[in-house]
């Protein structure tokens, strides 16, 4: 991959996504978290976040990573509930994605 923006894209089944960030947990419900760079936190009853930068919090079906630097990096998404714990068991997956430094354009002679 070449470029500075990393495009994740989840495909959720029996799982309804509900914009109640920070709400009481319902079960079957929840949001999603997009994390890079970082152990993907799944304590029970924790909050699944880690640092500024390297998660996010949405209701959205896709995340995109801006600005990620050249080299290997590792990205995972996970189900969690209303109030960003974790699901039990925790669901999650991950992929990593090696972003290529991008190439200057040609000059003409």
């Amino acid at each position: 991959m070449t470029g500075d923006n990393v495009t994740i894209v989840v495909n959720i089944t029996d799982f309804d996504i509900v914009n109640k960030l920070g709400e009481e947990p319902v079960s079957g419900e929840g949001h999603v978290h997009y994390y890079m760079d970082v152990e993907v936190p799944t304590t029970p009853g924790e909050p699944a976040v880690t640092d500024t930068g390297t998660y996010a919090a949405t209701t959205e079906l896709s995340y995109t990573w801006t600005g990620v630097s050249p080299g290997e990096h590792d990205f995972a998404v996970q189900l969690v509930n209303n109030d960003h714990t974790p699901l039990e068991p925790p669901v999650l997956d991950s992929i990593s994605v090696t972003v290529e430094a991008a190439r200057p354009e040609p000059t003409a002679p």
